[in-house]
């Protein structure tokens, strides 16, 4: 097995070792002993780690309030939005979940949900739709999950 580094480390006083750091290829196989820690820049590669996220106003000129590894999106027309991300997965299996509401009118935020275009899976982007009591619409807010091997 391949030791990228390694680390000394006290556990108490008397007891001192060794530790070794799991290489990109051993976090992304989830692949270690119980002496290796993972780098916390090595996360991405983890198939349990979320590797894009985004909150963002789909109303008007699409706005992202806040995100992690989604570098725009592209508004497609009423409620269809493409997600494009600054790293690409491994391949377009990857998982999405999301959810949407709407600041206006009575029953602001309910039916507002948010669907995956099968079609637009891509290893470097993803097309969702918005839809608000059963229409595609846009949202005030909408919020994605992207789950998958970077």
């Amino acid at each position: 097995m391949a030791r990228q580094s390694t680390a000394i480390f006290n556990a108490s006083i008397s007891n001192r070792g060794i530790a070794y750091c799991a290489t990109d290829s051993q976090v992304a196989t989830e692949l270690g002993a119980q002496d290796t820690f993972v780098r916390a820049s090595a996360l991405r590669f983890s198939p349990t780690t979320v590797g894009a996220w985004v909150n963002f106003n789909g109303t008007g000129t699409v706005a992202i309030r806040d995100s992690y590894n989604v570098s725009s999106i592209t508004d497609n027309g009423v409620g269809m939005y493409s997600l494009n991300f600054n790293n690409s997965f491994t391949s377009a299996n990857y998982s999405v979940a999301g959810m949407g509401g709407n600041d206006t009118g009575a029953n602001a935020r309910n039916e507002c949900t948010v669907e995956l275009d099968n079609a637009g899976l891509a290893t470097n982007s993803c097309k969702i739709g918005t839809r608000w009591v059963g229409a595609g619409a846009d949202l005030t807010h909408v919020c994605v999950s992207v789950m998958g091997r970077m």
